[in-house]
């Protein structure tokens, strides 16, 4: 691949402004971030690279941010079941499990264990297929956390890599174009965890920022490339302010 299709995120937008202010004394480095969402199913057995959008903060890949807080208590009278403040689970999960639907996970944003949903009750309760397990040891029972919502078991494999300045180049002053060089190398990234080659649709260049959550600063898609011992893959990814 060569430069593949992306745009410049709306938080990209403001910490680039940021950054150009000297106002970003905590960013530390770029790294990239590749994940085998980022595509939809066409018809016909089609399936496409979705176009880029400018709202992502994070890839697809790595789940969905669920508006409000959700509550679950692995040791309760009925550990299936998840409450919500402030959610919106007949709006962000309950889509997922209609007809055609690809079926809904749920995990607490702290400790990635991930659940299927079986049915939503409505904005605030949901019900899952199995027990949300506790996160660990000597946890307290109840939590009340951020959630995420994905499509997929896992959720979908990503590969993350530091890029090394070599692979980044600045063009105008103070304004213009950032280009990234993102490489897998042969041995890199050939195993999606359950023993397959992991197929990637999607990259993100993020900007790590102490003290504060990675900003996704580029986000783009392209056709799916299967990743296989022996074979590296490269492109640049390319953001303009």
């Amino acid at each position: 691949m060569s430069v593949i299709a992306s745009t410049v995120t709306i938080v990209g937008r403001d910490n680039e402004a940021k950054l150009k202010a000297g106002l970003h004394d905590n960013a530390r480095m770029y790294y990239f971030r590749i994940g085998e969402g980022g595509w939809v199913d066409a018809g016909g057995g089609v399936i496409e690279p979705k176009v880029p959008d400018e709202n992502k903060t994070r890839l697809e890949s790595d789940g969905t941010l669920l508006t409000g807080k959700i509550r679950v208590d692995p040791a309760g009278v009925n550990p299936k079941l998840v409450e919500g403040n402030g959610t919106l689970f007949l709006t962000e999960v309950a889509p997922l499990l209609a007809p055609g639907g690809s079926g809904a996970y749920i995990q607490l944003d702290t400790d990635g264990v991930m659940v299927e949903v079986a049915s939503v009750t409505d904005d605030e309760n949901l019900e899952l297929v199995a027990d949300y397990p506790a996160a660990w040891p000597g946890s307290p029972v109840i939590y009340r956390y951020g959630g995420v919502l994905s499509a997929a078991y896992s959720p979908w494999y990503t590969f993350s890599k530091v890029l090394e300045l070599a692979d980044l180049t600045f063009l105008g002053a103070g304004t213009g174009q950032m280009e990234a060089l993102c490489k897998a190398l042969v041995g890199e990234a050939n195993d999606n965890g359950y023993g397959a080659s992991p197929e990637f649709w999607e990259a993100g260049v993020y900007l790590q920022v102490l003290g504060e959550p990675d900003v996704l600063m580029v986000y783009a898609t392209f056709p799916g490339v299967t990743k296989v011992v022996g074979r590296q893959i490269s492109f640049t990814v390319r953001g303009s302010w």
